[in-house]
């Protein structure tokens, strides 16, 4: 067993509920998931990669990686039609013309993100109304919410450190185990000499 193994088999149980395993495919070794028409793809990284990092790479690539099931490919994924969703009735008239007007003052619909501290939450607190309306009507008038790309560079930043801290961690357990091995190695030996 490896010095890394403890990090790795953590890492390895956190991504086994979303069908990833790091295994050798094509001569080459990585994470690797397989979705239910047999495709399958492999991402490079270590046993020891910050799994939202894998599952972002996946993710990069097409794949629709969810927990507790069976990884999606991205020709897969483009072939998934929506199944008789309920056909959902809207907020009164009233109501909806007031939260328009909300978004249109505190949304910036060219970032799709909220100005000034407001949210969601603000606007459905504001107008005392359900959260999943608001969330309804800003998402058919503006789409989602972008993520602020500061923010999603930050965000990769931290899994880069994370996964060099890790790495780094690993080698410097496996230099120091060596070195404890040899020098405990060496006891029985010295014990040996002085009984003789």
């Amino acid at each position: 067993m490896s010095a890394a193994s403890p990090i790795a088999g953590r890492v390895a149980a956190e991504l086994e509920p979303y069908g990833v395993t790091y295994h050798r495919q094509y001569g080459r070794t990585g994470w690797c998931a397989t979705c239910a028409c047999g495709a399958t793809e492999r991402v490079s990284g270590t046993p020891v990669l910050q799994p939202s990092f894998t599952i972002r790479k996946f993710e990069h690539r097409g794949w629709s990686l969810r927990a507790r099931t069976t990884p999606v490919c991205p020709a897969c994924h483009t072939k998934e039609t929506p199944v008789n969703k309920p056909v959902q009735i809207g907020p009164d008239p009233k109501i909806a013309r007031k939260i328009y007007a909300l978004l249109d003052e505190h949304f910036d619909d060219q970032k799709r993100m909220y100005r000034n501290g407001c949210s969601d939450e603000v606007v459905a607190k504001t107008l005392d109304v359900s959260l999943e309306i608001v969330k309804n009507i800003r998402v058919a008038a503006y789409g989602e919410l972008a993520e602020d790309p500061r923010y999603a560079k930050l965000r990769d930043d931290i899994e880069l450190l994370r996964m060099e801290f890790a790495e780094e961690h690993a080698k410097l357990y496996a230099r120091f185990e060596g070195q404890l091995t040899a020098l405990e190695a060496q006891i029985p030996a010295r014990n040996k000499k002085a009984a003789g």
